[in-house]
């Protein structure tokens, strides 16, 4: 939010600010947030903080409990298993329902950059995932429906907090993500919305299965993260 010189206010800031700790992990996963500490550290009142803290519920990052405290919603299994459930139902109904909405050349873009990362020998890992993100809400944005899009985002934050925890660690998220994303984009170009939607659930199956593999063989380090 900005006022009218363009400044973006203190609420907007204090918002952003334990979004971006919480998506890097900085945060970590289950940790207990306390309100005074938070303020202190960032040098503002409380009302931003709860402010902030209540946007950050909704977004799915955040559980308040009443009397005793916030703490950072845990990576867990359970999530993840949900998150796929929507992910299937979202895009691969965008693609059937809506793909004709998308844009021809913004596809191409994805098909070349794609392309180019799959034939890199050196990879910035952020950068994969931030391509990665953006293509797929691209594929939701489809839909116009601001509803879906504002769910599917929320879920975005939980994947790029898995990917920031656990994504150095192995190339769980690359290993033929390239090859998916070009058969999908492919089959876009062709206007072949069914084959799309089918390789497009073929792809998040298996990112979910690489996801499950994370959580199961990272649980001590979530713990350890947890402590500090």
């Amino acid at each position: 939010m900005r006022n009218e010189a363009g400044h973006v206010s203190i609420k907007e800031k204090t918002y952003e600010i334990i979004k971006q700790r919480i998506l890097t992990c900085e945060y970590a996963p289950g940790t207990w947030l306390n309100e005074d500490s938070v303020c202190k550290e960032l040098g503002v009142s409380r009302t931003p903080v709860r402010d902030a803290l209540s946007r950050l519920e909704q977004d799915g990052l955040i559980e308040i409990h009443p009397k005793k405290g916030s703490h950072v919603t845990e990576l867990s299994l359970n999530t993840f298993n949900s998150i796929h459930d929507i992910r299937l139902l979202a895009e691969t109904f965008a693609l059937r329902r809506y793909g004709s909405r998308l844009d021809e050349s913004e596809l191409l873009r994805y098909l070349d950059e794609f392309t180019r990362l799959e034939n890199q020998s050196s990879r910035d890992t952020r950068a994969i995932y931030d391509l990665d993100d953006d293509f797929h809400l691209m594929i939701v944005n489809a839909t116009q429906n601001a509803f879906l899009i504002k769910a599917y985002q929320s879920i975005q934050y939980q994947y790029k907090r898995l990917s920031t925890c656990f994504g150095q660690q192995q190339d769980c998220f690359q290993s033929l993500s390239y090859t998916e994303h070009c058969a999908i984009i492919s089959n876009c170009l062709k206007h072949d919305w069914e084959q799309a939607a089918a390789d497009m659930e073929k792809h998040l199956v298996r990112s979910r299965d690489s996801a499950f593999r994370l959580l199961l063989e990272n649980q001590a380090l979530l713990q350890d993260m947890k402590n500090e």
